[in-house]
């Protein structure tokens, strides 16, 4: 984020993303659809890892993406066709995603050496 274009990039599709996010729950809750409103965010957060994948250089934020947007589309499904609540699918496997995501993500972090010789974990955006 040092780069002012990949910030001005990544600040921008976060504003889209809260914009569209925002106004389709307004829509949701003005058609008295409010219990749809989790499938909508899922599959919009799902949705902003695609471009955030190019932004960052880093291919896993597409299958994230890919998953959170299989999350909602099941929540939709399973809502329809189910008693099950779409916030409990959308909920539970979203939350479950990112949490898989981010300890693979951690396990995955390089190490660098300092000028003692001790390895020092560095997250890939640090090593510049």
């Amino acid at each position: 984020m040092t780069d002012p274009a990949v910030k001005r990039r990544y600040v921008t599709v976060v504003i889209l993303e809260f914009v569209v996010l925002a106004v389709g729950a307004v829509v949701l809750a003005l058609t008295g659809l409010t219990e749809w409103t989790p499938v909508w965010v899922g599959f919009g957060v799902g949705i902003h890892f695609f471009p955030l994948a190019s932004i960052f250089g880093e291919p896993t934020l597409t299958a994230l993406g890919a998953l959170l947007v299989a999350v909602a589309t099941a929540g939709f499904v399973l809502g329809l066709s189910t008693s099950a609540a779409p916030s409990t699918v959308v909920g539970t496997g979203a939350g479950l995603s990112l949490l898989v995501f981010s300890v693979l993500a951690l396990a995955g972090k390089r190490f660098v050496r300092n000028d003692a010789g001790r390895d020092h974990p560095v997250h890939p955006a640090v090593r510049g």
